[in-house]
């Protein structure tokens, strides 16, 4: 087979199983849908907030921020889940072994994350044009496809190099859920920037959502970029992806069991795991 057919038949297999988990579809899909329709209509569609220096109403600044909450359920939060407890039940073992090759797996796993990514976007759009009268234009569409293109990405790669250091399939949710939390109380995807301390707002600087969300708003902000990521963004999310591709690449386990060495027990993931779950294993 070639390698876009080796792709694609991984990628229709990882839709199908994305179709059959309950869990992901509500947390994904349906998640940033009702936290656009709550957000928006409990501050009430006229009220404006300040992103990035500029004044803008409040469907233009939840779309873009809960379409990047889109990205990292769909790149980070599920395909973290996916990796490990796929892992520790033997079925990334089963999945190497065959004779598709490693890179068509992660290829058609990072496929699927786009896809999903990129439906809930098209979702969200979709009810801030008709219900909350949100225009978009061709051009901001452009802006908004290469941020999410961008974004799966850089968190997929995030994904492939945290994962094995979770060495416990029952300290997926709680690690994740510490993590995502606070990175989007800070890069503006629930609050705008200027809800933020100084020290705060540099903080989310050096991380990559920040860099996604800017993108995004920047397409409905009043400068309309025709691509909304700086030179400055790319440059951050570039080096998070280099870097997270090297780790992933070096430390990747497809075997149960062949999570974090000893030696990592001084990571910061292993330290969230213990302080969550200080009765889990070590």
């Amino acid at each position: 087979m070639s390698a876009v057919r080796l792709v694609a038949h991984q990628f229709r297999y990882d839709m199908r199983s994305f179709r059959r988990n309950r869990q992901a579809l509500v947390t994904t899909l349906l998640l940033p849908i009702l936290l656009l329709i709550l957000f928006v209509s409990a501050g009430g569609k006229d009220s404006t907030y300040v992103q990035d220096g500029h004044t803008m109403k409040a469907i233009s600044f939840f779309a873009p921020g809960l379409i990047a909450m889109a990205i990292v359920a769909a790149a980070f939060g599920n395909l973290i889940v996916d990796l490990v407890v796929q892992r520790e039940a033997g079925i990334l073992k089963r999945r190497r072994a065959t004779p598709v090759p490693a890179w068509a797996l992660i290829a058609g796993r990072t496929a699927t994350a786009l896809a999903t990514a990129a439906i809930t976007s098209f979702v969200l759009l979709t009810i801030a044009g008709n219900r909350y009268d949100l225009t978009i234009s061709r051009r901001e569409l452009v802006t908004i496809a290469a941020s999410v293109v961008l974004g799966v990405v850089v968190f997929s790669a995030l994904s492939y190099a945290i994962a094995p250091t979770i060495r416990s399939a029952s300290a997926i949710q709680p690690i994740v859920q510490l993590v995502l939390l606070p990175l989007y109380l800070i890069s503006n995807v629930f609050l705008p920037d200027s809800k933020n301390p100084a020290w705060l707002n540099d903080l989310a600087a050096a991380l990559p959502l920040e860099h996604i969300t800017n993108g995004l708003h920047r397409a409905f902000g009043p400068e309309h970029a025709t691509f909304g990521m700086t030179t400055t963004d790319m440059l951050v999310v570039g080096a998070w992806t280099i870097v997270a591709l090297a780790v992933a690449l070096r430390r990747f386990a497809w075997l149960p069991g062949s999570g974090a060495p000893d030696a990592a027990a001084g990571t910061l993931v292993h330290r969230i795991v213990r302080a969550v779950r200080p009765d889990g294993p070590a």
